[in-house]
């Protein structure tokens, strides 16, 4: 009884962050969704990486040396892609909570992580959506839709900032968004939510 409690309070929170993204944070700020944003996380991990396996790996040969262009060419295979851009994600937050470090005193990495793998649930929601519309729609509007869902993200996660943090709506964008663009420019714009990962494949 008490598993399928924790599985429904998980729906409801990836219905939360949608429809009431504040009080998921302050939740979260509280320390009340630890198991359930864990749920969440993962199940949106999950998503892209079954998705990573319909994805035909690229051999690439930019370069005159062969163990360069093998290098490369492990780099992209889209498992390996996963990974990288998840590994990316929590180091970008390092770097996001190193930020915040300069304008509050208060240590609330636990609660920002939570507020952010909250976010997760967005992703869930819009990989159901999106796999089901790119049948329907041009696909100039589809790739155009993925990037609002992107931007909407970026939103969520510098109100989770603001809120875990305590930090005005400029502190909370001054701290996210150096990291996510040197991330997004590194390893690409899923580093900022690897749960969008394939959103329109």
């Amino acid at each position: 009884m008490e598993n399928k409690n924790i599985w429904l309070s998980s729906v409801r929170l990836a219905r939360d962050v949608i429809l009431q993204p504040g009080n998921v944070f302050n939740k979260a700020r509280n320390g009340e969704l630890q198991r359930e944003a864990l749920i969440v996380f993962s199940v949106a991990a999950l998503i892209p990486l079954f998705k990573s396996f319909s994805i035909r790996r690229q051999v690439l040969n930019f370069f005159a040396d062969d163990r360069l262009n093998q290098l490369l060419s492990a780099l992209s295979i889209p498992q390996v892609k996963w990974f990288i851009t998840y590994l990316a994600y929590f180091v970008m937050i390092c770097f996001v909570f190193g930020i915040c470090r300069f304008f509050v005193k208060a240590e609330n990495m636990k609660q920002l992580i939570l507020a952010l793998m909250s976010i997760s649930g967005v992703g869930i929601v819009s990989q159901i959506i999106f796999y089901s519309i790119q049948f329907v729609l041009p696909k100039n509007i589809v790739f155009i839709g993925s990037y609002c869902v992107y931007l909407w993200v970026i939103g969520l996660s510098v109100r989770a900032i603001q809120v875990t943090q305590g930090l005005s709506f400029p502190k909370a964008l001054a701290s996210f968004l150096p990291p996510a663009i040197i991330f997004a420019l590194i390893c690409g714009i899923a580093a900022v939510s690897p749960y969008l990962a394939w959103l329109t494949v």
